[in-house]
């Protein structure tokens, strides 16, 4: 269990607040000076007192208790500004203890949202508690919910306030699906979202194993889903060899559902590899020959018989090895 720690350091400013009678008054004089100091998404709430006497902890305890809400749904604009004493006006930052999110569910087939709903959680809570909660609202269990937050996969351990997650944020939940690449004897997992893009989740396999995706050849093993009319264009027979570029549509289109695999087979073997580049274009293209060690595994010769090795060779303008 983990404490979440606040540290409060002032920003002293002078205003001339003669003018201002009402609390919306206070909060657009501060903002004409301090712009961000009252911060909206900081999952913070102010309120604002003014100190009688000394400063101290019991003082400050007393403005907390006793002050007007200068944020959060306690704050009522046309509420009266408190009277200031000796010149002072102290503003006491507090966590929030509750707040809401907005939850958005991707479609698995078009990547945008179908589904939304504002969920309650505490400063505290992990990622795990907010799936339940998603779960409560929308029915879809923990084990399939993948977590994005500005483009970020959140893990279950992980604490909302650590990740910056406050009131008024936004987070999206995916249907997760494990996709294992069968690679030289060894199957990988690679995480992703039913909603990416197929040619997403190659490159992810290609980065994580530090190769090139354009000396990779990919071809599907008994996928279980329903393959989408978009998807079936590009490869009518799904039993085929493919390449990055050839691919088309997301995860979900492609008939790729939770615990499928798909084989890879490294062209120019021989060749010394090239780190995966972030700016591949799927356009581009090299010819290459196949080694014979990729292909003459034991898995390899689930996926491609003997009967079919011509017939892909020429698809692909590879040359095989005798």
């Amino acid at each position: 269990m983990k404490t979440a720690i606040s540290v409060y350091k002032p920003v002293k400013f002078v205003a001339d607040l003669t003018d201002c009678a009402t609390l919306g008054d206070l909060v657009n004089t501060i903002k004409t000076i301090e712009p961000t100091v009252l911060g909206v998404d900081d999952g913070l709430e102010y309120f604002a007192a003014s100190l009688l006497g000394p400063q101290s902890s019991a003082g400050i305890a007393a403005t907390i208790q006793h002050g007007k809400h200068l944020s959060g749904l306690g704050y009522n604009a046309h509420s009266p500004l408190p009277t200031i004493n000796h010149s002072q006006l102290h503003i006491v930052a507090t966590p929030q203890p509750e707040y809401t999110l907005s939850v958005l569910l991707l479609s698995p087939s078009s990547g945008r949202s179908d589904l939304w709903t504002n969920i309650d959680v505490a400063m505290n809570d992990q990622v795990i508690h907010l799936k339940k909660h998603i779960r409560g609202h929308l029915g879809l269990l923990e084990s399939c919910q993948m977590i994005l937050y500005k483009g970020r996969h959140l893990e279950d351990s992980a604490y909302l306030f650590e990740e910056g997650i406050c009131e008024n944020s936004t987070v999206t939940v995916a249907i997760k699906v494990e996709v294992g690449f069968r690679y030289k004897q060894t199957v990988k997992p690679i995480v992703s979202a039913q909603s990416a893009t197929l040619l997403d989740l190659l490159k992810s396999f290609a980065e994580e194993q530090k190769l090139d995706i354009l000396t990779l050849c990919f071809v599907f093993v008994n996928p279980s889903g329903t393959v989408a009319n978009c998807a079936k264009g590009w490869l009518p027979d799904r039993t085929q060899l493919f390449k990055a570029k050839e691919v088309s549509g997301t995860v979900r289109d492609n008939g790729i559902m939770q615990g499928n695999e798909i084989q890879v087979y490294e062209r120019n073997a021989k060749r010394k590899r090239v780190c995966f580049d972030s700016d591949f274009d799927p356009e581009a293209d090299r010819d290459c020959d196949v080694d014979d060690d990729e292909t003459s595994d034991e898995d390899g010769a689930d996926a491609i018989h003997s009967g079919r090795r011509q017939r892909i060779a020429t698809r692909f303008g590879l040359r095989w090895r005798s």
